[in-house]
């Protein structure tokens, strides 16, 4: 089973910028309580902390009505997900899921191959931060034990069958088919030129149609013989549709009236549409169907934590 992606917000190392959050730890009462879940607090300095990355990538630097007011509501977002990263980690406590260290040091190997610099860089640029190169393997250690809850708890347990699969696709055959396809070329004659004995030309052979078109088109691809590339048929003006209908490639539709002007036409080439099998698209229907099932069991799975837990919030 594939793991559940994209639920978690993931850390971040925003490299070269020193994070605000020690100047506005200045201004509070560092040990306040923010919240309490299931016994364990949450300080107001770690919510600070934790909203600052998300402060400095806004510009909320503070200072007028809007930008305190984004800052309670980053600061709403963040405490939500510190008390959701709380009920998860004692949920893996009560299965026992742990993490091994040697987990979270291929994963500080991909953060400092990622970033392309030294761990002894990597060090110096989080002490900036007022971080630790610890902080970050907690973080590392937490992004891995949750995503491990996921897994156990969410996507292991949401079924894809291949009656579901199957359903999927004749409900959407549409997007996978392609059209019929016809690749032309066009001449658009302008006034004083003679369509009909140039049409006659073309189709003896003593003039091809590409050099018509370079000659007397008033096209804009003139210049490319006429070329139009390949349209589906369905998108054609519906009276070049019927002109070019039963042409074999080479075929010359009658003259055309396209506004002002004469048009002719060529069939360069012919494609017919085709729709992929269930077995070709299988694999991306289970994933379309999946995604949606796991928000929905995620949510599901979230307000049952809440539901069961202690939760105090006393900002």
């Amino acid at each position: 089973m594939r793991a559940l992606k994209h639920i978690f917000l993931v850390f971040c190392l925003c490299l070269g910028h020193s994070a605000p959050w020690d100047a506005a730890a200045q201004n509070v009462q560092i040990n306040r309580v923010a919240a309490v879940v299931n016994g364990e607090m949450i300080t107001l300095y770690d919510l600070l902390r934790e909203s600052s990355q998300e402060f400095f990538r806004q510009g909320l630097t503070g200072g007028d009505g809007y930008s305190e007011m984004r800052r309670q509501s980053v600061m709403r977002e963040v405490l939500e997900s510190m008390i959701l990263d709380i009920l998860l980690r004692q949920e893996a406590e009560r299965y026992k899921v742990i993490v091994e260290d040697k987990e979270v040091e291929n994963d500080l190997r991909m953060v400092i191959q990622n970033n392309q610099i030294s761990q002894e860089e990597l060090e110096r640029r989080l002490a900036a931060e007022g971080s630790s190169l610890a902080d970050l393997k907690d973080k590392l250690r937490g992004n891995i034990l949750r995503q491990r809850m996921v897994n156990m708890m969410i996507a292991n347990k949401v079924e894809i069958t291949p009656e579901d699969i199957e359903d999927y696709y004749n409900e959407h055959i549409k997007r996978f088919s392609s059209p019929n396809a016809v690749k032309f070329s066009m001449i658009v004659f302008g006034p004083g030129s003679a369509p009909e004995a140039v049409r006659e030309q073309i189709k003896s052979e003593k003039l091809t149609f590409a050099e018509a078109a370079k000659k007397y088109s008033q096209a804009p691809n003139a210049a490319l013989g006429g070329q139009m590339g390949e349209i589906p048929w369905n998108d054609l003006n519906p009276a070049w549709r019927q002109a070019m209908q039963g042409l074999a490639p080479g075929g010359l539709s009658p003259l055309l009236r396209g506004g002002d002007a004469l048009v002719l036409l060529r069939v360069d080439d012919l494609s017919e549409g085709k729709t992929q099998s269930l077995e070709e698209v299988a694999e991306q229907i289970e994933e379309e169907i999946r995604e949606p099932r796991l928000r929905e069991r995620f949510t599901e799975y979230r307000a049952q934590l809440r539901n069961r837990a202690m939760v105090d919030i006393r900002l």
